[in-house]
């Protein structure tokens, strides 16, 4: 069985939460990867000073993920994996899901910052996993259309593969650009959830195709609220 969870930790570059800087809130989020103990794990919004952190923090972990600028601007961000290192790491890398996937701080037409998506084929039970993190546009359905269909470009040549897609996708589970992608083989642990992932939305997901069976998944509901998003759980196994 694989435990896979992915959390929008928040950085400091827009409206705060309730305990105000990520400085303020790593220990509950450390608190709940350190409870909930995943095999691989997918953050968003995570700062090139915090991701220090968290390698420093969890060193049973080896932790994957370029910046989507190359030059530490302010709204910096990487989408980092965390992977057990009881679970071999074979390939991995970060694409842009710009007009050049392999030129990191490419953007899209309409893009405001540029998006990126992590990736790692990780073994697992003597047979490889594709595993995609990423954090589509926040503003524009166009935008999260076009990285969409680049990121399935990307996928298409492992497609038959064991694939897990999570992440902040900016898009309610029954989204139509979403209902798109899901129906190539994919099914959304999200919409098993009975509570939502962002205020009253469900905008974080886990997407797993047909080479996994998904037989768990649930939120953690931390009391003080140490992000804007709930994390999400999942657990499934190879078929």
């Amino acid at each position: 069985m694989l435990k896979v969870m992915t959390f929008n930790i928040k950085n400091n570059y827009h409206r705060e939460v309730k305990n105000g800087k990520i400085s303020k809130r790593l220990k509950d989020v450390f608190e709940i990867i350190e409870k909930e103990n995943p095999d691989i794990l997918g953050l968003q919004e995570v700062t090139s000073e915090v991701k220090k952190i968290i390698s420093d923090n969890f060193t049973d972990y080896n932790i994957i993920g370029r910046s989507r600028y190359n030059n530490g601007k302010i709204s910096d961000e990487y989408n980092i994996i965390m992977i057990k290192k009881s679970f071999p790491i074979i390939a991995s890398t970060t694409y842009s899901l710009g007009k050049d996937i392999n030129k990191i701080g490419s953007k899209g037409l309409l893009d405001v910052f540029p998006r990126i998506c992590t990736y790692a084929k990780v073994k697992c039970e003597g047979s490889e996993i594709n595993v995609y993190n990423t954090h589509l546009d926040h503003l524009l359905s166009y935008n999260r259309k076009k990285q969409l269909q680049v990121l399935e470009n990307i996928i298409k040549p492992i497609e038959n593969e064991p694939i897990i897609i999570m992440g902040d996708l900016n898009m309610c589970r029954g989204n139509k650009i979403l209902k798109i992608f899901l129906d190539k083989n994919y099914i959304n642990a999200t919409d098993k959830l009975t509570t939502p992932t962002f205020g009253n939305r469900y905008i974080d997901h886990i997407l797993i195709n047909n080479k996994l069976v998904l037989k768990e998944t649930y939120i953690n509901h931390h009391e003080n609220y140490p992000s804007d998003h709930f994390p999400i759980i999942v657990k499934a196994r190879l078929k």
